[in-house]
């Protein structure tokens, strides 16, 4: 499979081959009560963030070529989709809606497949089938090089079919949108978005005598230290190692420490490089963070019990891990509060880095390319996202989750709580090699944690010439 093979490649065997005889991988660290300190060692110096500018639409509009409207009567077009089960039967009835309410006659096929994942590999297997795919945002930015996927530029700003109302201007989401990022093209549009999120125990935390969730490193710092103290208290010394944030082995955290020391990438370079500054101060504060352990490795690969049976205070997660998380709580018979977060900062304003979900649309007819446009189009109002989200569980892209989904945000109180009013919103660099890069620095995050502190300017060096080598491409300057 794609990305088993890339997960597979070089970096463990450079890493292994210079590095790996230093230090053995460990696993449930086990806390020095001495050592533990109110303000830990591995609070950074704190930089000074940098404006995001955004472009403002410059004349002339991309056109779409024009054709009759007749042409859309009773088209026949097909959508590629990852959801299973009740989502699956969800999604077709919200197709269905669309089927049957179009002005055009518009009739849409979904096609099945079984998660994100199986659709990212049948892209890349056999490209776009289907005049419509709905995938991960980095798959389909793989098809951007082979001319598969249609240009969305003209139709998102053409006087007649594009969007106007679709973005709520005062969403935290609208930076984000076409209408303030405009761009003459657009290989794929976000209809949802998945944030890296820590999911954070707030009635243990209160327990230990904090009463605000922490929104710097050197907070949370100071909060999973005496969580690991209090493990090495108790009368179980099967659980000596735990009790503070527990690691997970996921490409959105590793990104998502990164932005929130301000990592930031060139989209005019196509090749990523975390060989700076924020990756060096991202790495260093995670290993100190693991060393004073602050936070662990549990030998199960899923956080949910652990955090359920108040094993871990914190985890990194994401929108997925809710619902589960609600059904490990019930088991438990747990009448914790806990809720996400998003990843603390230097300032304190906290950051949250975004994959998405995305659609992309295959080149066609012009009919063809029109008429699934007008689907996708559809797929942003206001009624269609909050079906979306009952589906897939991931944030809409058009206005703020509480206000597109108030009954699914009431009934999970945890899925929005880290959209705080400050908080800076960041997407994933989904076009330049996402995909892959995304399972490379995810390995070097994991290879850092079994090395002494003075070998992460190494790791650095050789994540970022492994990038360039898999690209062949230059790397971005730091």
């Amino acid at each position: 499979m794609r990305k088993n093979h890339f997960s597979k490649i070089f970096f463990l065997a450079l890493i292994s081959f210079s590095l790996a005889a230093c230090q053995g991988v460990q696993q449930s660290p086990t806390p020095t009560a001495g050592t533990l300190q109110p303000q830990s060692s591995a609070t950074p110096a704190i930089p000074t963030p940098t404006a995001t500018l955004t472009s403002t639409p410059t004349p002339p509009w991309p056109t779409i070529e024009a054709i009759d409207e007749s042409a859309l009567a009773g088209l026949e077009l097909t959508v590629l989709h990852p959801w299973i089960n009740e989502a699956k039967t969800s999604f077709e009835s919200l197709v269905g809606e669309f089927n049957k309410t179009n002005a055009w006659g518009i009739n849409i096929t979904p096609v099945g497949a079984g998660g994100l994942e199986d659709v990212g590999d049948k892209l890349v297997s056999n490209g776009m089938q289907t005049n419509l795919a709905i995938a991960q945002g980095y798959d389909l930015a793989l098809l951007n090089p082979t001319g598969e996927l249609a240009n969305l530029g003209p139709y998102l700003y053409d006087v007649d079919y594009g969007i106007s109302t679709e973005y709520a201007p005062d969403s935290a989401f609208y930076q984000l949108s076409p209408l303030a990022t405009y761009q003459e093209y657009w290989g794929y549009l976000p209809i949802a978005y998945q944030p890296g999120v820590l999911v954070y125990n707030q009635s243990w935390a209160g327990e230990l005598g904090f009463d605000q969730a922490p929104r710097s490193p050197g907070e949370l710092a100071a909060q999973m230290l005496p969580a690991a103290a209090e493990k090495l208290q108790d009368n179980d010394i099967d659980n000596n190692g735990t009790g503070g944030m527990w690691v997970s082995n996921s490409p959105i955290a590793a990104l998502s420490w990164y932005r929130a020391f301000y990592g930031k990438f060139d989209p005019a370079k196509p090749v990523l490089s975390f060989n700076n500054p924020a990756g060096s101060q991202s790495f260093t504060f995670l290993k100190q963070l693991f060393s004073e352990d602050g936070s662990w490795v549990g030998q199960q690969e899923v956080p949910y019990a652990y955090f359920a049976r108040r094993l871990a205070l914190a985890y990194e997660g994401n929108l997925d891990d809710i619902i589960i998380q609600e059904g490990y709580q019930q088991r438990a018979e747990s009448a914790d509060q806990w809720l996400s977060l998003p990843y603390p900062t230097p300032d304190g304003t906290g950051s949250l880095s975004l994959e998405t979900v995305s659609i992309g649309i295959a080149k066609g007819t012009p009919a063809e390319q029109l008429g699934s446009w007008l689907f996708v189009r559809w797929l942003l109002t206001e009624e269609a996202q909050e079906r979306l989200v009952h589906i897939h569980g991931y944030w809409p892209v058009t206005d703020d989750p509480q206000d597109v989904a108030a009954d699914y945000a009431e009934a999970h109180p945890a899925w929005a709580s880290a959209l705080l009013d400050d908080v800076k919103l960041t997407l994933a660099p989904e076009v330049q090699h996402w995909a892959y890069g995304r399972l490379i620095l995810q390995d070097a995050v994991r290879r850092m944690y079994t090395l002494d502190e003075e070998y992460i300017p190494t790791v650095l060096e050789m994540l970022d010439s492994t990038l360039q080598e898999l690209t062949g491409e230059q790397l971005n300057e730091p």
